[in-house]
């Protein structure tokens, strides 16, 4: 099988984003965003699905919403890069995690039709400098790359 794997830059007026992809990896990550809740969440992500990942994103206009966006848009292009034609994988997945004082349930579909739907009983409204509606802008540029996700939070 063609190794799975992918590089991506992503330069725009607001940032600048390297990204590293092998879908046959271990989960060995390393993550530069600045931000620290996000860098935890796409550590884990890779972690937990076994993709070795790395980003270095720098935000040149000092807007989070611009550089988790961004990386969301970057992470969704590599992934999309390096799955090619989709032959052989298998489709789609579920999970459901808990987690301490959460519970985390997802679900994926690789097809090349886009739809996202999150669904967040959060009741902080941020975690660190996170802000709990800034999850979405990071899941939604995923559609440009034409996945379908489903996520619920509840803590």
């Amino acid at each position: 099988m063609k190794p799975r794997t992918a590089k991506i830059n992503r330069e725009t007026k607001e940032t600048s984003i390297k990204a590293t992809v092998n879908l046959d990896g271990t989960g060995k990550t390393s993550i530069q965003t600045g931000i620290s809740f996000l860098d935890h969440m796409i550590t884990s992500f890779a972690k937990h699905s076994m993709i070795d990942l790395t980003i270095k994103a720098k935000s040149l206009d000092n807007i989070e919403h611009h550089l988790i966006e961004d990386v969301g848009i970057t992470i969704g292009a590599a992934i999309d890069k390096s799955l090619g034609n989709r032959s052989g994988i298998t489709r789609f997945s579920f999970a459901s995690v808990p987690m301490d004082e959460s519970l985390a349930e997802t679900s994926i579909d690789l097809i090349k039709r886009p739809f996202t739907k999150i669904t967040l009983l959060i009741k902080r409204t941020k975690i660190e400098v996170f802000h709990q509606h800034q999850v979405t802008p990071f899941f939604l540029p995923t559609q440009l790359h034409q996945f379908q996700f489903l996520f619920y939070h509840h803590i």
